[in-house]
């Protein structure tokens, strides 16, 4: 993710911490749906902001956002989320 690496579990990545337990965005990639670039080792590449991205990961392990962000922090957050 924008050149950060990140390690989580697939089982992170694609169960909703959300109450409607609506498929996501990585739900889509690892159903096949949507393809993305994968580097050598087969890690998935996002053309993201890591310093967002790292906002995200951590909602979808906690099902919450850290209350210490910025408002431009959450709104980049937000942005991220919609995308």
């Amino acid at each position: 993710v924008g050149g950060t690496v990140f390690e989580t579990f697939r089982s992170t990545l694609i169960d909703s911490p959300h109450e409607s337990n609506e498929p996501n965005f990585f739900t889509a990639v690892f159903s096949g749906r949507m393809q993305l670039a994968r580097d050598s080792t087969g890690a998935l590449f996002l053309d993201s902001d890591a310093a967002t991205f790292r906002h995200v990961l951590n909602w979808l392990r906690r099902g919450r956002v850290s209350a210490e962000l910025t408002r431009a922090q959450r709104e980049d957050l937000r942005h991220e989320a919609e995308h």
